[in-house]
C-alpha cells in the first residue's frame, strides 16, 4: 500500500501521529523531506509531499493535511481514495468539483468515519458505510490525550484497509497497536 500524506511539508504533527503507530505494526518505508528510512519489502510506503504530479500505484490512499494545494489533485485518478477532514469545507468543495473519491472523517453522521464515543483515554471510531470490503463496524481505540481525532480516524482507516478482520481494536498507548 502507498500512503501519501499530502500538504504542507513543514507540518509534521499529523505525520508523527500516523507514522509511529503504523511503523510499529507494519513493515514501513517512509520518504519525506529528503529523509528515507524503513524496511525492505514494506507492507506500506508512506510518502510525505506537497506536490503530486501523478500516482501510478493502484493501491494508494491520500491523506490531506490541513493545508494542501488542492490544484495538485487535478491529475489524480478518481479511483484513488482521499481521506479528508469534514471540518475543512474548502478542501471538500474542491474534491467534489474534481469528482474525486473522498472518505470523510469527522463528527457528523454523514462522515464515512466518525466517533460513536470520545473520551480522554478511550474512544470508538465508527465506520458508517462499507469501506474496502468491510461492512460498517465499531473500532475501539485506547489513546493518549495528545492524539488528535483526525489522526485516530486515519489510523483506523489504514488498519481497516490492511487488515482482513471483522473486528479491530487499536491501542495507541502501547508498542503493539492492534489486536
Amino acid at each position: 500500500m502507498e500512503l501519501i500524506l499530502y500538504g504542507n511539508i513543514k507540518d509534521k504533527y499529523l505525520t508523527k501521529e500516523i507514522l509511529d503507530p503504523i511503523s510499529k505494526c507494519y513493515r514501513t518505508f517512509y520518504y519525506g523531506d529528503g529523509i528515507l528510512h524503513g524496511a525492505r519489502r514494506p507492507q506500506i510506503s508512506i510518502i510525505e509531499t506537497n506536490v503530486i504530479k501523478k500516482i501510478k500505484s493502484k493501491n494508494s490512499l491520500i491523506i490531506l493535511k490541513k493545508r494542501a494545494r488542492m490544484d495538485g489533485l487535478k491529475n489524480i485518478s478518481n479511483n484513488i481514495p482521499i481521506l479528508a477532514s469534514s471540518e475543512n469545507h474548502k478542501q471538500l468543495e474542491k474534491i467534489s468539483k474534481l469528482g474525486l473519491c473522498v472518505i470523510t472523517c469527522g463528527l457528523s453522521e454523514k462522515d464515512t468515519l466518525t466517533f460513536s464515543s470520545v473520551g480522554k483515554e478511550s474512544s470508538v471510531v465508527s465506520l458508517q458505510r462499507s469501506f474496502f470490503g468491510h461492512a460498517p463496524m465499531e473500532i475501539p481505540i485506547l489513546h493518549s490525550k495528545t492524539n488528535t481525532l483526525f489522526a485516530m480516524q486515519c489510523i483506523a482507516a489504514i488498519t481497516i484497509i490492511l487488515e482482513k478482520k471483522d473486528e479491530i481494536k487499536l491501542d495507541l498507548t502501547s508498542t503493539k497497536y492492534f489486536h
